[in-house]
């Protein structure tokens, strides 16, 4: 029982669970739409009546109910019970218990029974009330008497085992009950006629097969979408008996003696360091630098491909190799200096690769033995807007001459938003600019000719590289294609130049005798509801699209326009140029970007409200979320609500919401550069619990999530001394808009508080008060004065003189 709008002040909620028990489906569902919980006399009155199959006999004592597999009965309610339900406490992030249920009657042949759990808050204004159908199917308890067994079995004695390699010892693997019929186990010898008619179906796969669905690492698997390497390195598994695969007999081990000499067959993982393979790489596997070679020429040179990558430092390694199958994305800040400016450095277009077609250009090398280039296309665009790469000197400094908000103004027709600023109407009239333009395609570029060199024209620097991006086609241990894109500017010397780079890799492989690249979007998805969140993935979110005719759920747009992201600023770290980052799951993220906003902009405290509240719900626009890693968009079941602050207050009570004592309105106190109740950033709340296991992985499945605000205020900071600076025309001051995820996993039960000393962050609070680190601190591991040796011959010292002490004065002698 979960409760997904909790409010902490209403304290414990009790809860009233009960199990009432159905004959027919329809009867059992029809309870689930309509929840018999607080209604005791509500049981299953629609039973058939009983009827017994040939040659079975029915026990008196035992209540089943309908279908049974050879006998039928009318069900009893009170062969079913809940256990007790804990209250729910919201006030203490207890926001769901188990409802555990139980049958009190055993059963003496196969059945299945339909059941109805339902649950009703009790004490409320407004009860809620939840049910859920459970089918269970059940089967007589055999117990076995082994004080009648037949044979006695000799433990000297070893058991001689057929080889199943020669002889099919499992025929039927779903046939696990001696003498009785498994159910669905349409091999099993055991099944009448009528038994095989009751069978919902066979189980799929081999005879026994394995009916739970396959984890998204698995080469079996249909999830979508897949990895670029998928199925070169998934992970192929089977458990059945059927196929051909077992441990080869071992003898019997009577003794130690015999016990060593096994031991001593095995091998074992030794951590001894490996010795260093001289051997050249003969084909690109992962990890594998990749190779670069000259395209045409006869003296074949060969390289590794390289781009800049940060290390563990912050640094930026301009050596970085591209290694095969590993994606990377990384940017580096450089002072374009005179000396950079030139034919041999990063910012040159002859560092990176270069188009296969012309016989003097490094292009990348098919696999490493071989003596030809893979081909590669090279596209060279030029671009004059460097808003995303060039940072601005003065950028830091209040005393700037441009106010910059968001690349966006609100609509002239204020009848689109409501009172906070959001739109009302049907969008797609504004577009967001989430990336630098490229530019267009630079005038030498052919196809074929080589980059111009940077230069130095005054004070600028002409052909600089800004962003390089590598598409690499790959196909078993080879690269047959790669397709990059390198984007040249004239950029002012002494600026700081914020390169990025890009290598990704795409699997080509032969469709229909065509050669294509992957498109996960054409392939005929089977949606699970077993197959939870992996970490790092994608956060799947949407938004609800309503039938406007009955207001009925049509589907989830997933587009990536609508679903949760967070700022994705350049290199000025500015709102006006900022994009947007997908979110992972269980990846905590915070970033922000900046405003920078004038005397005049902060006189239209109203403009600034409506803006922010529209930028930030439209970073966070998608109000559902999915709740598994693989969810249909077509099925409503499958997300669940974002709840979202109400900040409806903020936005049209804040004149009224002022306790001002000097008789002044809260607008005068905004005319002068302050703005009160600004929304400067959203927070979002994704909690998440294990809901299960799949072969022993655990399944993480959001369970909640919530959209909240920060309230803020804004003042323009005018210079210490200089009371009349903020009223200079072309004064700006920065302001911050903020955007974070966490998320947070729920325990399926309250976990066990922890002692004090444990639980606090202060080391020094100690288990009963007694810190025996303190007591013996000058000779403990956190003493840091003198020598230790020191300290030891002094503490020995110490305890030789109490001991002198004490034999010279004798006290004890004194004690009568």
């Amino acid at each position: 029982v979960v409760i997904t709008n909790p409010n902490a002040t209403t304290g414990a909620i009790s809860l009233q669970c009960q199990a009432n028990l159905f004959s027919f489906i329809s009867n059992a569902q029809n309870a689930v739409n309509n929840p018999p919980c607080g209604n005791p006399s509500i049981i299953a009155t629609t039973a058939a009546p009983p009827t017994q199959g040939p040659g079975v006999t029915v026990d008196p004592n035992v209540t089943t109910s309908a279908p049974v597999f050879g006998t039928t009965t009318a069900p009893t309610a009170g062969d079913w019970g809940v256990l007790e339900v804990q209250a729910l406490q919201p006030d203490q992030q207890i926001y769901h218990q188990p409802v555990k249920v139980s049958r009190n009657v055993a059963a003496t042949e196969s059945v299945r029974e339909y059941v109805v759990v339902s649950c009703c808050t009790l004490a409320l204004t407004q009860n809620l009330q939840v049910a859920t159908l459970v089918v269970a199917d059940l089967s007589r308890n055999r117990t076995v008497n082994w004080d009648q067994a037949a044979a006695r079995v000799n433990i000297d004695t070893g058991t001689a085992y057929q080889n199943p390699a020669f002889v099919n010892i499992s025929p039927c693997p779903c046939d696990i009950t001696q003498n009785a019929c498994d159910m669905d186990c349409c091999c099993d010898n055991d099944c009448t006629a009528s038994d095989t008619s009751s069978f919902r179906g066979c189980i799929s796969g081999l005879p026994g097969g394995q009916a739970a669905p396959y984890p998204e690492y698995y080469c079996k698997s249909a999830h979508v979408p897949k990895e670029d390497w998928f199925p070169l390195m998934c992970v192929e598994r089977e458990y059945n008996a059927l196929i051909g695969f077992y441990y080869a007999a071992s003898t019997t081990i009577r003794n130690s003696e015999a016990l060593d000499n096994k031991v001593a067959s095995e091998s074992f993982y030794s951590y001894s360091r490996p010795s260093l393979s001289t051997s050249q790489t003969t084909i690109y596997k992962k990890g594998t630098s990749v190779k670069s070679i000259t395209a045409g020429v006869a003296a074949r040179r060969v390289g590794t491909v390289v781009l800049p990558q940060r290390i563990l430092s912050g640094q930026c390694l301009t050596t970085a190799p591209v290694r095969y199958l590993e994606d990377q994305q990384s940017d580096c800040t450089f002072s374009l200096t005179r000396d950079l400016c030139s034919s041999d450095s990063i910012f040159s277009g002859y560092f990176y690769l270069q188009p296969s077609s012309n016989p003097l250009a490094f292009a990348v090398q098919g696999s490493p033995t071989d003596d030809n280039a893979a081909e590669t296309n090279v596209n060279y665009f030029c671009t004059s807007d460097f808003s995303g790469y060039v940072k601005n000197s003065s950028a830091t400094i209040p005393n700037v001459t441009t106010s910059t908000f968001f690349n966006f103004a609100l609509p002239s027709n204020t009848a689109c938003l409501d009172v906070c600023g959001n739109y009302i109407c049907e969008e797609g009239v504004i577009t967001d600019t989430a990336e630098p333009t490229r530019g267009t395609r630079c005038p030498f570029d052919n196809g074929s000719t080589l980059p111009p060199v940077p230069n130095i024209n005054g004070n600028t620097c002409e052909n600089a590289v800004l962003d390089v991006k590598y598409e690499f086609q790959w196909k078993g241990t080879r690269i047959v294609k790669v397709d990059a894109t390198v984007i040249l500017g004239n950029v002012p010397l002494s600026a700081e130049v914020t390169q990025r780079y890009e290598a990704k890799f795409n699997h080509q492989y032969v469709a229909n005798g065509t050669v294509a690249s992957d498109n996960y979007r054409n392939v005929t998805t089977t949606y699970d509801r077993s197959t939870g969140y992996d970490f790092g993935k994608p956060l799947q979110s949407g938004m609800e699209i309503i039938n406007q005719t009955d207001n009925t759920f049509m589907y989830v747009n997933t587009n990536r326009s609508q679903q949760m992201a967070v700022w994705d600023t350049g290199a000025d770290g500015l709102c006006f140029n900022a994009g947007r980052r997908q979110i992972e799951f269980g990846n905590d993220v915070f970033s922000s970007c900046f405003v920078k906003l004038s005397l005049q902009d902060l006189n239209n405290c109203s403009n600034i409200r409506k803006t922010l509240v529209n930028r930030l719900n439209n970073l966070m626009k998608a109000d559902k979320i999915g709740r598994l890693g693989n969810n249909n968009y077509l099925n409503s079941a499958y997300w669940i609500n974002v709840a979202r602050e109400d900040i409806s207050a903020e936005c049209t009570g804040y004149l009224a919401s002022l306790d001002d004592a000097t008789n002044n309105s809260r607008l005068s106190y905004e005319a002068r550069g302050l703005c009160v109740d600004i929304i400067s950033g959203i927070h979002l709340d994704v909690m998440y619990a294990v809901t299960g296991k799949l072969n022993a992985t655990p399944i993480y499945e959001v369970i909640g999530s919530r959209i909240s605000y920060v309230k803020s205020e804004w003042q323009l900071t005018c210079p210490k001394g200089e009371t009349n600076a903020c009223n200079t025309p072309g004064f700006v001051d920065t302001f911050e808009v903020t955007s974070s995820v966490r998320f947070t996993l729920v325990p399926g039960n309250r976990p066990e508080r922890l002692p004090r000393y444990q639980d606090s962050k202060y080391k020094d609070i100690c288990s009963q008060d007694v810190c025996w680190e303190a007591f013996i601190y000058p000779i403990s591991s956190y003493y840091e004065g003198v020598d230790k040796d020191q300290v030891l011959v002094q503490v020995l010292l110490i305890i030789v003189i109490l001991i002198g002490f004490l034999v010279f004065l004798r006290p004890w002698w004194y004690i009568i």
